[in-house]
């Protein structure tokens, strides 16, 4: 999409860091962090910056880490305070023009991922960008972007909750993540809504229509998905001040989206079991 010409210079400023940082926070999972690191190190463009916050972990994760060297700029492992709280950390020290939060267990879709956002930003810089995600299981099937990624941006579209932006293919300008406070560290889910919210109300984003990321669907926003969903309900009543029937009509959706999706989910989980549901699935460009 086209970006305003004001907005060109503001975020076109000298690089004195590297172009990007990636903040990766972990927890227990060791496995999921190895994978997150190696699709990182992979990258056709190495300038970046690889922050890992780990919670504290008793597994490998230490391990892990050293064994990709000098790949890893920055890494703690410390009790936190949360979710929110462990990305502010990952912020508070990054140098990068972009920031990209990239967890363990999600990585990115190719070699060129980062080639291609750094190509995009040198001819149209941004405040903000996204693109899209496929989810992957824990026995490797992948599936195709939701149809609720596809649609084009609007403010609206991603307010009313009918717009989802996936976190981990979102590179923000750095300035601007720290001009909105960061993250909501009050918040225990839906952070990552909350935070794109807040600063969708500056500035639209380039939005960039293919799959940047693999998302390991085995994470706890989607293990938790009615919580979730009711978790984007109160930040959406929050921030756009809804009016005692907004609220009644929005969670009324709410419940409507998660039913829609947990039959849609169940079915799915039978037909993948075995190979006629697997092609059939394909079939229905649901599966990969």
């Amino acid at each position: 999409m086209d970006i305003p010409v004001e907005l060109y210079t503001r975020y076109a400023r000298r690089v004195t860091g590297p172009f990007l940082s990636i903040v990766s926070i972990t927890f227990q999972n060791a496995a999921g962090l190895a994978d997150t690191l190696e699709s990182i190190a992979r990258q056709t463009s190495t300038d970046f910056e690889v922050i890992v916050v780990d919670g504290g972990s008793t597994d490998q994760t230490r391990e892990v880490v050293k064994s990709y060297g000098r790949l890893v700029t920055r890494f703690t492992s410390e009790r936190d305070r949360g979710i929110s709280h462990a990305f502010n950390k990952g912020t508070a020290g990054v140098r990068g023009t972009l920031v990209n939060y990239l967890n363990a267990g999600d990585r990115y879709i190719d070699a060129s991922v980062l080639s291609r956002i750094r190509d995009q930003h040198r001819a149209r810089p941004f405040g903000w960008a996204y693109g899209r995600s496929k989810h992957v299981d824990r026995a490797g099937n992948i599936s195709p972007s939701h149809k609720q990624q596809r649609i084009p941006y609007s403010f609206d579209a991603l307010a009313s909750g009918r717009l989802s932006i996936p976190h981990q293919a979102t590179f923000l300008a750095t300035d601007l993540v720290r001009s909105v406070g960061g993250y909501d560290e009050s918040l225990k889910m839906a952070m990552d809504y909350d935070l794109l919210l807040r600063v969708a109300r500056l500035e639209e984003p380039a939005q960039l229509r293919e799959a940047l990321v693999l998302y390991d669907n085995s994470g706890i926003s989607a293990r938790r998905n009615l919580d979730n969903l009711r978790a984007k309900h109160a930040v959406r009543a929050r921030l756009l001040e809804l009016s005692a029937s907004e609220r009644a009509i929005d969670l009324g959706w709410t419940y409507a989206r998660y039913a829609l999706g947990r039959a849609r989910r169940a079915g799915k989980s039978t037909a993948v079991r075995t190979s006629i549901g697997r092609a059939i699935l394909r079939r229905l460009h649901l599966l990969e």
